[in-house]
């Protein structure tokens, strides 16, 4: 059975959430799922706050225009969560300092 977009992006949270609180972060659950609003979600990681993105596939070419939609959302720590994210969108992410979390294994995100 297909799952909706709603159960995906539960769904990629809920692993992304673990996978923070696997590696010693604190992990909460601020905002996200509003109807219509940006961003996706709004974690809290100890008293840092971090945007967000969630996609189901992340390609190369896609890459770019979420770098720009994150940026959208001033100078705090970003991140993008999908189920999987091509190896050229993680470089894209790292260099334009964007954080990532890769269902199939890989979670990065860097702040001062």
């Amino acid at each position: 059975m297909r799952r909706s977009g709603k159960a995906l992006e539960a769904e990629i949270t809920e692993a992304l959430v673990e996978a923070l609180c696997a590696v010693g972060m604190s992990a909460r659950l601020e905002a996200g799922g509003q109807e219509g609003g940006r961003p996706d979600l709004i974690l809290n990681l100890g008293n840092r706050t971090v945007v967000v993105e969630i996609k189901s596939v992340v390609s190369e070419g896609d890459a770019p225009t979420i770098v720009a939609q994150l940026r959208h959302y001033g100078s705090g720590l970003k991140m993008v969560a999908a189920e999987r994210i091509a190896e050229g969108a993680k470089e894209c992410f790292i260099k334009a300092g964007i954080g990532f979390f890769d269902r199939r294994g890989r979670v990065r995100l860097v702040g001062p």
